[in-house]
């Protein structure tokens, strides 16, 4: 995690991490089954690191400020980073309520509107709930 003071770091659920508005990384989940069984789940990752982005992305460099980006050292964090959540997953309720501590109010699946419905968390299972005045409804993750 990016610790400085100016820079907020935020997640999308269920698969991109922002910095402030702009996009740093997505997430690209495959779940492989057979009938109804789960076989295995593949994540590929797309982090910007000194590319050029469109105009809702930003690259690493730029939110370092720098260029001289070690892109073996970013991969090597990153890939620690899954290690460590992988090694959490025994800890189910410190993972959802770290996740919600930094996760954006601002993304409402598509088909909701922001006008009469808002995120209120992620569950126990890691679904998405949004609520209404009346009710509140749960976005499955797969």
């Amino acid at each position: 995690m990016l610790r400085q003071e100016n820079i907020n770091v935020c997640l999308k659920w269920p698969n991109d991490i922002f910095i402030g508005s702009k996009k740093l990384i997505g997430f690209l989940p495959r779940v492989i089954t057979r009938g109804k069984e789960i076989i295995y789940v593949r994540v590929g990752l797309g982090m910007n690191v000194l590319n050029y982005t469109p105009s809702e992305g930003i690259s690493l460099s730029k939110v370092l400020q720098t260029k001289n980006i070690n892109q073996h050292y970013w991969t090597a964090k990153v890939l620690k980073a899954f290690n460590d959540s992988i090694e959490c997953n025994k800890k189910k309720e410190y993972v959802i309520k770290s996740a919600n501590k930094f996760l954006t109010k601002s993304f409402l699946p598509s088909g909701y509107c922001p006008h009469t419905w808002k995120i209120k968390d992620i569950d126990s299972n890691g679904n998405l709930r949004i609520e209404n005045d009346t009710q509140v409804k749960v976005i499955r993750r797969f």
